[in-house]
């Protein structure tokens, strides 16, 4: 977590450290170089586990859903968030959204996973991880 101290400069010239304003992070996201964290793949196996392995495989065929191998190859990742998102959305205005359920039309709308958005980001990484080893 990010935590952001604005120092008025009165506060600062008060503590002798002079004119400005003073920024100072503490825990950077990421590592203490402060670069992004990454996906997180192992939180996306348990994501994975609990909300999407009843319908979708990764690689071993279509279960109720389709077959999660590669779809990051075959949607843009923006597509695939919103998908996440919103299925329900997206099942009333996109195209292939539209095209998936017609293909899918004996089972039910993909339900809202109710997942932040960081969640989603481990979901996609730990499906991109299965796929490269299903590859192999």
């Amino acid at each position: 977590m990010r935590l952001r101290t604005w120092l008025p400069l009165g506060a600062l010239f008060a503590a002798g450290l002079g004119a400005g304003v003073l920024f100072t992070t503490f825990g950077p996201l990421g590592g203490s170089d402060g670069a992004a964290m990454a996906a997180d793949g192992e939180n996306g196996a348990q994501l994975y586990d609990d909300k999407c392995i009843v319908c979708h495989t990764i690689g071993k065929g279509i279960r109720k859903g389709p077959d999660l191998k590669d779809v990051h190859k075959r949607r843009d990742k923006a597509w695939l968030v919103k998908w996440i998102k919103d299925p329900e959305g997206m099942s009333k205005s996109d195209p292939t959204a539209k095209e998936l359920l017609e293909q899918f039309k004996n089972t039910d709308l993909m339900v809202n996973l109710n997942l932040r958005d960081d969640e989603v980001e481990d979901l996609l990484e730990y499906i991109r991880q299965e796929s490269e080893k299903a590859a192999k």
